[in-house]
């Protein structure tokens, strides 16, 4: 259903992703007009206008006007049965003086604007106390279903599940989260399945209008001038900010911050609330408002067997949140790039080597044409070189030259000082083309995808599917925004946050597990496309904790903090089956103005831990709490107990002292923390974004999203080592070993297509095809007889004799009519991988049936001639 003053129809940007999809596309606009081509499929700039063109935004908006495409689907016209019938039941237990108990206070009139302004839809009934919250542990988040290409681009879907719906409808029995499938002994199944790319999703915040999507092209304003300047410039670094503004003072509202037009609660309700519903207790009688907390998720959670599996190894843990499959897509679209650039590189270097022959005569130009044959000499750049260039910047953060980056190319001891070690591992020239031409994503596809953040979206794809795979969020979630820094003013995307150790660069939404730091989804914020568009901080809470939470069971309890809590968010989280709490401003609308302390610090006179306290009087549940520290902190919470309790805070003098508090408060500084560990981990030690920077802004944002997954790869690594009682590493060493295994890294590991079952670091469940041992007796009756392993005879090298085993899977044999042997111990730990060779056969090769190419010829199955022979193998096959 959807909410107050919703649009009447579809706006460009939501109409032109319908369009997109249809084949599309437009023109840029020509001379000094702003006025976009826009062409439908078929269509030619030599037709008629308004026919096989149109010319401008609002010919385009017209046009679909007259064809119908801008209004909204129908809404359905009578509430979900099954919600219906649970709101009655909800409304049958409630009791009926609940509303005389509390006679509403006396308030001014509200103004007549107000008063004609239409009411809230009708909706579920929200639970009217504490006692009443169904336990919705068992309930299901509905799964996301894939983007469908005709599906309407809108901000927030408002047909959501309301309580009454998961309370009655909904279950885990019968129900198979996506999350099961990586979590389960089948796990590689679900991983060869798993589709790191694909369109983009209709609910991205980040899709928006076209003519704001050219600032971020990099051949425009926004980016360097040339691919030639990746290396560092000082005239590209903002100035000191000395004169900004203190870290403790509130980041500004984006303009409509607080309109909560995408939420079931409309601003007559707000209104409503403020000046009449809630019930106010001073700090003389706060202890009268005793609620307890809602029951929390409390099933199973940490990291997936599918990330166990890999957990032991570095390396195997840094490819599952960074598959090759990634790696060899971005070796491809930079080697694109580097032949489409090829042109203006070489006349750059004509240009560099005329400028260089008016101081030394000598000097050699060549011809573009000469240069351009020169470049195009050079081999590819190849997935495991970019793979090694990582493992460079990971020992630059580990081992820093802070003179300059090329220092660690010298060939010369200077003093105590060591020649540099990177040129035996990536020359440096290598490593500069990779600088120079790294790309993510094909720039011919730009222009009409719509999406702010094109340039790197393959990436962000990969993370947010291998980071939802990787972990199982637990009761508590954290969500806060996270940090890129980068100060150059060519980033496009560039915020300025107040309140964060690195207040310039580019933002994060982040959801993270509030007891491990584990990032479950990351999100890119790039900012506002003009003044008209509604603020996503908001939304961004909602749709986050849909994909992360999507098929699982619901009631957990939500973190945030002022800059997202509201009363609609927390509304609409409970409608979703989940808690909320959360600081909050003063201005938000719905707010308790009577909850304000006059004093802006705490007095003297005043015990620290003083607390006001308001309840909603419809919806008890809704707890609304200003409580005195060193300043008055504001709360709101949805399902949270207000029993006291302490919590530790520091006083001026650097002792602790325990303060009291309701538990809401305690609850939100156990659950707010996650995204701040994480930053901490991700920033303030070994930061490969930290050691080098970049002037296309793209590429800074690749590097600090493999920063984010590398603090995902040590969490997972620790907990596994944890669990199996092993010695758990540093950071320091964590990384020293992921380090190393990067630079080991050559062609041959990318050239096999079974990429994750090679890296299992831990033996897995057996599976129906079951080795058995066949006791037949050689000729000298001293031992089994044995046969070369199928598996290893695949792997061995020209001139070289396969193992031999006298184990063999009796099913597979009669499925390839011939005995298929294989060995019951793991044999290629060189290549990273503990599979045995009947795990390689019957899970990576299922069975025999996806042998890859360069290895079947290899592979020969041959029938026995002698019949007696035959009957004794099929006798033995069928034995158990």
């Amino acid at each position: 259903m959807r909410g107050y003053a919703l649009a009447t129809e579809k706006t460009l940007a939501q109409i032109w992703s319908e369009l997109t999809k249809k084949g599309w596309s437009f023109r840029k606009s020509l001379g000094l007009s702003d006025d976009r081509r826009y062409l439908p499929p078929g269509g030619s700039l030599k037709g008629k206008e308004g026919v096989d063109y149109f010319l401008g935004d609002s010919s385009l908006m017209s046009y679909c006007r007259r064809q119908g495409w801008l209004a909204f689907d129908p809404l359905p016209s009578a509430p979900h049965p099954a919600a219906a019938e649970a709101a009655k039941k909800l409304a049958a237990k409630r009791p009926a003086s609940s509303i005389s108990k509390h006679p509403p206070r006396k308030r001014a009139a509200v103004g007549k604007a107000r008063a004609t302004t239409p009411v809230r839809t009708d909706a579920a009934a929200v639970p009217d106390s504490t006692e009443t919250i169904p336990d919705r542990s068992g309930d299901v988040i509905p799964e996301l279903e894939d983007s469908d290409p005709d599906a309407t681009d809108e901000p927030i879907p408002e047909v959501t599940t309301t309580c009454a719906e998961v309370g009655v409808g909904a279950g885990t029995t019968g129900t198979r989260s996506l999350l099961d499938a990586f979590d389960s002994d089948d796990f590689l199944d679900a991983l060869r399945e798993d589709r790191l790319f694909g369109p983009l999703e209709s609910d991205d915040l980040n899709v928006g209008e076209d003519d704001w999507l050219l600032g971020l092209d990099s051949d425009l304003d926004g980016d360097e001038e040339s691919i030639l300047h990746d290396e560092e410039s000082n005239a590209d670094l903002e100035e000191s900010d000395t004169e900004s503004v203190e870290d403790d003072t509130e980041v500004p509202l984006d303009e409509a911050d607080d309109d909560p037009v995408t939420f079931r609660l409309a601003a007559a309700d707000l209104n409503r609330l403020q000046d009449e519903e809630w019930d106010y207790f001073d700090e003389r009688h706060n202890g009268q408002v005793q609620v307890d907390a809602a029951p929390l998720y409390d099933g199973r959670s940490g990291p997936t067997k599918a990330a166990l599996a890999y957990a032991e190894n570095p390396l195997a843990i840094f490819y599952f949140f960074l598959p090759k499959e990634l790696w060899r897509r971005i070796a491809a679209e930079t080697n694109k790039y580097r032949l489409d650039s090829m042109d203006e590189v070489a006349q750059g270097m004509r240009r560099r080597a005329r400028e260089k022959r008016l101081t030394s005569p000598t000097t050699t130009v060549l011809s573009v044409e000469e240069y351009r044959a020169k470049l195009g000499r050079k081999n590819g750049i190849q997935p495991h070189e970019i793979v090694r260039f990582i493992g460079l910047l990971v020992a630059r953060a580990l081992e820093p030259r802070r003179e300059s980056l090329s220092r660690h190319w010298i060939t010369r001891t200077e003093g105590a000082l060591s020649r540099g070690t990177f040129g035996q591992l990536l020359s440096r020239d290598r490593f500069q083309d990779i600088v120079r031409y790294l790309h993510f994503n094909d720039n011919d596809l730009q222009g009409a995808s719509g999406d702010r953040a094109f340039k790197i979206r393959p990436v962000v794809q990969a993370l947010q599917k291998t980071f939802f795979r990787g972990y199982r969020l637990g009761a508590r979630i954290s969500f806060d925004e996270g940090m890129v820094p980068m100060r150059h003013r060519r980033n496009p995307m560039r915020q300025y946050l107040a309140n964060k150790p690195n207040k310039w660069g580019t933002k994060f939404y982040m959801t993270c597990c509030a007891e491990t730091a584990y990032c479950s989804r990351i999100d890119i914020y790039c900012g506002k496309a003009d003044k008209d568009e509604t603020t996503v901080a908001q939304k961004a809470v909602v749709m986050n904790v849909r994909h992360v939470l999507q098929g699982q069971p619901a009631q957990r309890l939500i973190c945030t903090d002022n800059y997202y809590t509201s009363i609609p968010l927390s509304h609409k989280l409970l409608d979703m089956g989940h808690m909320h709490v959360g600081t909050i401003r003063s201005d938000r609308k719905g707010w308790c103005k009577e909850l304000e302390f006059k004093q802006k610090r705490r007095p003297q006179s005043m015990p620290r831990g003083t607390f006001r306290i308001a309840q909603w009087r419809t919806h008890p549940e809704f707890i609304a709490l200003n409580w005195m520290d060193n300043k008055p902190v504001r709360f709101l919470a949805t399902g949270c107990s207000t029993q006291l309790t302490t919590v530790n805070r520091r006083e001026p003098g650097g002792a602790v002292s325990r303060v009291p508090c309701p538990r809401l408060v305690k609850d939100y500084h156990e659950a707010m923390g996650g995204v701040d560990v994480h930053d901490q981990l991700r920033l303030q030690r070994y930061s490969i974004q930290r050691a080098v920077r970049m002037r296309k802004y793209y590429k800074t944002l690749f590097i600090g999203l493999v920063d984010i997954a590398m603090v995902n790869a040590f969490i997972v690594h620790k907990l596994a080592m944890r669990k199996l009682q092993k010695p758990v590493p540093t950071h320091a060493v964590f990384m020293r070993r992921l380090h190393a295994d990067l630079l080991g890294q050559t062609s041959d590991d990318f050239a096999h297509g079974n990429d994750m079952e090679e890296l299992v670091t831990r033996p897995l469940p057996r599976q129906p095809h079951t080795l058995q041992k066949l006791e037949e007796k050689n000729k000298a009756k001293t031992k089994n007889r044995q046969w070369l392993c199928k598996v290893c005879s695949a792997y061995a090298g020209p001139g070289v004799r396969s193992f031999e085993t006298s184990y063999f899977c009796a099913a597979c044999s009669r499925a390839k009519r011939g005995r298929v042997s294989l060995c019951n111990k793991a044999r290629r730990l060189d290549h990273g991988s503990s599979l045995t060779c009947d795990q390689v056969w019957h899970q990576s090769w299922r069975n025999g049936t996806a042998i890859p190419p360069e290895y079947q010829d290899k592979i020969r199955f041959i029938e026995k001639r002698r019949p007696e022979v035959c009957e004794s193998d099929s006798e033995s096959y069928e034995s158990k």
